[in-house]
């Protein structure tokens, strides 16, 4: 089931099954980052046999080996036993990973009960292999739209950003996190693809890029790390959210489906980068406000 595409039913569904490397079961859940993407975990729930944690785990043992972590956890006096985890555990095995919480009482799902759950997953640096040359080529190709920028403008945030997977505290990251930067963009958002370095030499990690290049016919909203490109005259929806001080303090957000950037309530940046917006064939602008509760 690991690396099978997760149907177009949707990301995650639930399939009976009685039995999982030796253990009883009922379902087999597997959940993958997009219906176009392989399925990289698998939840098996745990059938309700009358096994205690203690057996649960000699079970999986047999199955598995000796794990690498386990650890038992007594029951809060005042706890509902099914709502708790008594017993985890922890094997890996190259690229895959397994883990098995069992709960403090049997947990009804639907109609059945269930002892515990059996996680089986696949790790982003196997899965992303099939995927991982044909995003950079499309990286490539934005790399070359930019050496022909036809207009650029950057906008400050009141603070630094992030990548939209790893850290980016100072903007900086050696090549393997690089990497396993890439992999999970490849997997979980193909859509955005590597900031070209004619336009990431203009930012920092508080700040951004919206550019055209006309005779290309594309647009593009570029973070440090990330951008997010579209054909001129494609339709697109930019979700603009301020949200005024309440218990927080309230923020100003710019979001073209996953690409995003935040800064202070109010900021005249993140309002003029909208006002750019507006200016480009059949991008509509959804405002938004609240209070940051």
């Amino acid at each position: 089931m690991l690396g099978q595409s997760p149907g177009k039913g949707g990301s995650a569904l639930a399939v009976p099954c009685a039995h999982a490397y030796g253990l009883p079961t009922l379902f087999a859940c597997p959940s993958g980052p997009r219906p176009d993407r392989p399925v990289l975990s698998v939840r098996y729930d745990l059938a309700d046999i009358g096994r205690n944690e203690a057996e649960w785990a000699a079970a999986a043992i047999g199955a598995f080996g000796p794990p690498q972590r386990s650890e038992r956890r007594p029951l809060p006096e005042a706890a509902r036993p099914e709502d708790r985890v008594v017993f985890n555990a922890d094997w890996s095995a190259g690229d895959f990973g397994i883990a098995l919480s069992v709960y403090g009482a049997p947990r009804r799902i639907g109609d059945v009960r269930s002892s515990g759950a059996l996680w089986i997953s696949w790790s982003d640096d196997a899965a992303a292999a099939p995927y991982l040359d044909e995003w950079r080529r499309r990286s490539e190709r934005l790399a070359e739209a930019a050496s022909g920028i036809t207009e650029l403008r950057t906008y400050a945030l009141a603070w630094p950003g992030d990548p939209i997977y790893g850290s980016g505290e100072d903007g900086s990251e050696d090549a393997d996190a690089r990497l396993r930067r890439h992999r999970r963009l490849c997997l979980h958002a193909p859509e955005l693809l590597a900031t070209p370095d004619l336009v990431s030499r203009r930012l920092d990690p508080s700040s951004f890029a919206i550019w055209i290049n006309a005779t290309a016919g594309l647009w593009c909203a570029s973070t440090l790390w990330e951008s997010c490109a579209h054909a001129l005259g494609t339709k697109v929806v930019a979700e603009w959210v301020e949200l005024l001080p309440a218990k927080g303090a309230g923020y100003s957000l710019l979001q073209l489906g996953r690409w995003r950037v935040m800064s202070r309530q109010g900021s005249a940046e993140i309002a003029a980068a909208v006002e750019m917006l507006r200016r480009l064939p059949r991008v509509r602008i959804d405002r938004h406000e609240g209070y940051d509760c």
